[in-house]
């Protein structure tokens, strides 16, 4: 590590430490030359765009830890409190976030206030922002090491953030299409929506839907084998679980249950048979001992 880089760390640690100012914790990144791209256009949104300040946390603990990576990391444009690519990704300015906002609070107390189908998408951006809210928030307070269960969780929470993020700028173009047109939406839109949505989100499903493994697909392993993919069959089930009850992959302070649909269906689906596969491998293991 040059000399050079261990000041920026330790100004950024110094911020860390401080009051956290915006516009100071932007100097010390562009100083820095850490993510520049991702740091200009955070510094071009401003502190009153969504997330600005819990994303701005998580740069200069990134930067804290860039010793670890290598040059093409330090200066390459993904952001890493997103997981997304800034010359390709879009950041929902806090204007037109206010607006999609502001129309779901209305829908609370006037549920008729749109019509049928975009509403539907009002309520469902504004859960994703508050959910990738909340994600950011746990994303800043974890602890700035490397240990592997915290990059584990970081790895974690980076990816969910990722996804509602994608989800967010699927759903904005069509809130902006209703405003322009003031109309509703097509079927057609929001099939095309929930399709995408379903391929996103249980890209892994597809493993398990085809029914349950026969025995025989055990035969042959060890139980060192059996037991590290018991470790993941129920590593899914808690995911999965987490996701009918939270509406994500990791658990929150209070309860948001998915809704009866198609989509829950799906995932109640998914946990019946990744349980009849766990009882299977643990039918397997017994064998052995």
């Amino acid at each position: 590590m040059t000399n050079n880089f261990i000041q920026h760390r330790q100004k950024a640690i110094d911020w860390l430490n401080g009051k956290r100012d915006f516009d100071a914790g932007i100097k010390v990144l562009e100083d820095s030359k850490f993510k520049p791209g991702v740091v200009a256009k955070l510094k071009r949104v401003g502190i009153k765009a969504p997330e600005a300040k819990s994303r701005l946390v998580y740069l200069m603990r990134s930067l804290v830890q860039a010793w670890a990576m290598n040059d093409e990391e330090v200066v390459d444009n993904t952001d890493p409190a997103t997981g997304l690519d800034e010359d390709s990704a879009t950041i929902v300015t806090d204007s037109s976030a206010a607006y999609i906002q502001m129309a779901a609070e209305k829908l609370e107390s006037e549920p008729n206030a749109f019509p049928e189908r975009i509403s539907s998408v009002i309520r469902e951006y504004a859960s994703a922002y508050k959910t990738r809210d909340k994600l950011h928030k746990q994303l800043a307070e974890l602890p700035e090491n490397n240990e592997p269960d915290v990059m584990e969780k970081r790895q974690e929470l980076t990816k969910l953030i990722a996804e509602k993020t994608d989800l967010m700028e699927k759903l904005y173009p069509l809130y902006e299409k209703y405003l322009s047109l003031n109309e509703d939406i097509s079927e057609e839109e929001l099939k095309q929506l929930e399709h995408d949505d379903d391929n996103s989100t249980n890209a892994d499903a597809s493993e398990n839907e085809g029914g349950v493994e026969s025995d025989n697909s055990y035969v042959g392993k060890s139980k060192q084998e059996l037991q590290k993919l018991r470790k993941s069959i129920s590593t899914k089930i808690g995911r999965a679980k987490n996701m009918l009850e939270y509406q994500q992959e990791t658990k929150k302070d209070t309860p948001d249950p998915m809704p009866e649909s198609p989509k829950r269906v799906k995932y109640e689906t998914k946990i019946a048979n990744l349980t009849a596969e766990l009882e299977q491998i643990d039918y397997a293991i017994a064998k052995l001992a």
